[in-house]
């Protein structure tokens, strides 16, 4: 019987529009908690987490069955919407 093992950290870096310094410190630890939502409703686990006023990096692996493009399009939506709705119209 074969088995195959996947183990592949990916490093991704995404940043604000225009990198406008808009994450504050009471912003990022929501933010933060939101995306490994997001990343464990992917299958994938979410490793490292940090972001500072205008990106954020993420250290995680991934699910085989999970594209890295499918997924950074789910998180940058999930999140620019989470801090737009939550932060900014406040």
């Amino acid at each position: 019987m074969s088995h195959s093992y996947t183990f592949l950290c990916t490093h991704f870096v995404f940043s604000t529009k225009g990198r406008v310094p808009l994450l504050t410190p009471n912003i990022i630890p929501r933010l933060l908690d939101y995306t490994g939502g997001i990343f464990r409703a992917s299958r994938c686990v979410l490793l490292a987490a940090n972001a500072v006023a205008d990106h954020v990096h993420l250290l995680a692996t991934l699910h085989p069955s999970t594209a890295h493009a499918d997924l950074m399009r789910e998180v940058k939506a999930r999140t620019s919407s989470l801090v737009r709705e939550a932060f900014l119209d406040a």
